[in-house]
């Protein structure tokens, strides 16, 4: 193999592990902002009960979440899983898809928290999570959400 390409191989790890750094920065400043106004107002944080499981048993993607939030930063936690009747879920914003949360990424059940949303200000957002095309016959599983007002 020759040095050029073990150079960029290089390069390229070294990028993506200052990338996956950066995130798990963010997600951690959004984690304590979230305990900090819990220590302050006292308020306890709202719970997300039983979570919320599309199983796929319909297939239809019309019976998608949603929810309107006030907040500034919103995190998704979602249920990674190895089992083949997993599927894909397409993340909207206000309208705007954010993300495909793809709960095979790493193979294996854990929970898996991606940003969603990250601004100065707060303000209503609408949250739509629906399977994606294709996968409307496959579970996903929402675990719970975070997030800033």
């Amino acid at each position: 193999m020759p040095d050029s390409y073990r150079k960029l191989q290089s390069m390229e790890m070294e990028k993506r592990m200052d990338e996956e750094f950066e995130l798990d920065e963010r997600k951690t400043k959004i984690l304590d902002a979230i305990i900090r106004n819990y220590l302050e107002t006292g308020e306890p944080v709202p719970e997300f009960p039983y979570n919320w499981q599309y199983d796929g048993a319909n297939g239809r993607s019309e019976d998608a979440f949603q929810m309107d939030i006030y907040c500034r930063s919103l995190l998704l936690i979602f249920k990674d899983s190895g089992a083949v009747d997993a599927g894909r879920a397409d993340v909207f914003v206000d309208d705007t898809k954010v993300l495909t949360a793809d709960p095979h990424v790493n193979g294996w059940t854990h929970c898996n928290p991606v940003i969603l949303l990250e601004e100065k200000e707060s303000g209503w957002h609408q949250v739509r999570i629906q399977m994606t095309p294709g996968e409307e016959e496959k579970k996903f599983t929402i675990l719970g959400f975070g997030y800033v007002e």
